[in-house]
């Protein structure tokens, strides 16, 4: 098993650890849920996160020095930073994904949710493209 990273919590008390492990590791980690280590009781579940460029909000763009315009996380557009946005919320990626695939996501949202369907549709891609040893 390797440490990749660890993750802040809302909880200033506690943090994230994610691991990467074997597939078999994994399995049988997943089913007990919880461990114990160093008197600590600790919960265990999947990790995944898709990769959104914290320039552009875009999935799988993650260079700061990549094509697109930096855009607000809030409403979508360019030209200003969330904490400056007084518009409603409009997720560029559900937009994105309606146009291009005539789609009909809900876009009233911002990109950085985890109920936008956009954001579940690349967690279905990488639990696709993932090696579980099955």
């Amino acid at each position: 098993m390797k440490v990749l990273f660890k993750l802040k919590s809302k909880n200033a008390k506690k943090c994230h650890w994610v691991l990467e492990s074997s597939p078999k590791t994994f399995h049988t980690l997943l089913r007990k849920k919880k461990v114990f280590f160093e008197w600590h009781r600790l919960s265990l579940r999947e990790f995944i996160r898709p990769t959104r460029c914290y320039k552009c909000n875009r999935f799988g763009d993650i260079s700061p020095k990549g094509p697109n315009e930096e855009t607000c996380p809030n409403c979508g557009q360019e030209g200003h930073k969330k904490t400056d946005c007084e518009n409603e919320a409009n997720c560029i990626n559900c937009n994105e994904a309606n146009f291009k695939f005539k789609l009909g996501h809900s876009v009233d949202h911002t990109a950085t949710v985890q109920s936008c369907p956009a954001y579940n549709h690349q967690v279905e891609q990488l639990i696709s493209k993932t090696d579980y040893g099955r």
